[in-house]
């Protein structure tokens, strides 16, 4: 047996060889987030809290884009401080309705765009190009950690219910 293959332990749990209770196996899974597929329950509620307060934080970025190209005159190509903040506000619906997508397949993948879009966002306001890495930075722990959470609530309903 490898040392990080699951073996049963002495009370039927899963555990890691060498390790000492079941929660150890746990540990060594969900250590890379998921890039696509449908998200369990803490998954989809940490993966929810990022979006939305990325949400809130884009569209202040928006409007702060669209006071500083008015304020400055300079604009990126043919745009204008309006379209600015339409591409802002644009931005924090979709992360918005990114939060209703994660129970679908394609919601953890729509995430990632939404954190490179935000990314993007660093061309108008360099400050949003840090703001995206911190994000992208907590979508990252939200699916690590949510899987985690899911896989310890999962294995502590299985062992409760096997004693009911």
């Amino acid at each position: 047996m490898t040392p990080r293959e699951p073996s049963a332990g002495h009370d039927g749990a899963e555990t890691v060889e060498g390790g000492r209770g079941p929660l150890k196996a746990l540990r060594s899974r969900a250590v890379w987030p998921a890039v696509y597929g449908a998200q369990r329950r803490m998954t989809r509620r940490l993966a929810m809290v990022v979006l939305i307060s990325q949400s809130l934080v884009v569209l202040f970025g928006a409007v702060a884009a669209r006071a500083l190209a008015q304020s400055s005159g300079r604009t990126l190509g043919p745009a204008t401080p309006q379209t600015y903040l339409w591409v802002g506000v644009g931005l924090a619906v979709a992360l918005v309705l990114g939060c209703g997508l994660l129970r679908r397949r394609l919601g953890v993948t729509f995430g990632w765009m939404l954190q490179l879009a935000t990314l993007l966002c660093g061309l108008v306001i360099p400050a949003m190009a840090v703001i995206a890495l911190i994000f992208a930075g907590l979508w990252w722990i939200a699916l690590v950690q949510g899987s985690r959470l899911d896989d310890m609530s999962e294995a502590y309903a299985r062992e409760h219910l096997q004693e009911g």
